[in-house]
């Protein structure tokens, strides 16, 4: 199924990014007190050495700016990003992680492997130019970066919209 495969990506020197949900699954386990699903200790993937524990309904929502940790081949070339949390697990490292992101998230030794509790990530131009570089350089492929100021689709599709409603009223 879907897991063999993610494990088979992986295992073929691809990288395994876990955002929210999926940063927690990328553990070894998930340890849960009748929160999130039924209580009970579950299997993660085992691509980070991690545990994430659900031991209650409070759930932690913020607006976060953080700066990559200099962790090769991807996190090193992101620098400062911006997204937000919202979750309810807390995920405690093993002795083999290294910090994602200064203050949140785990990246595997060799940082093929990373996660993080901040959903958007992808969003900012650099992290997406990181990632993207990344699976060029590993195809042997040119990468044209997407460029800093570029325009956010949805501020685009928004724009759109505005001239559609401002162009019927003038009708």
């Amino acid at each position: 199924g879907t897991v063999r495969e993610v494990i088979r990506l992986w295992e073929g020197g691809g990288p395994g990014i876990g955002s929210c949900g999926g940063y927690e699954m990328l553990g070894t386990t998930l340890v849960d007190a009748g929160f999130e699903s039924a209580a009970g200790t579950y299997a993660g993937l085992g691509l980070l050495d991690c545990v994430t524990r659900f031991s209650s309904y409070e759930k932690n929502t913020t607006q976060v700016t953080r700066t990559a940790c200099r962790v090769p081949p991807i996190l090193r070339a992101m620098g400062k990003v911006t997204g937000y949390e919202i979750h309810m697990g807390t995920t405690e490292p093993g002795a083999s992680c290294r910090e994602a992101l200064e203050g949140d998230g785990l990246a595997s030794d060799d940082g093929l492997v990373f996660g993080t509790y901040m959903h958007g990530l992808f969003q900012n131009p650099s992290a997406a130019n990181a990632l993207l570089s990344f699976l060029h350089e590993k195809k042997g492929m040119s990468f044209e970066p997407i460029p800093e100021s570029a325009v956010d689709p949805y501020e685009a599709l928004a724009d759109h919209f505005e001239l559609a409603r401002l162009g019927q009223q003038e009708r």
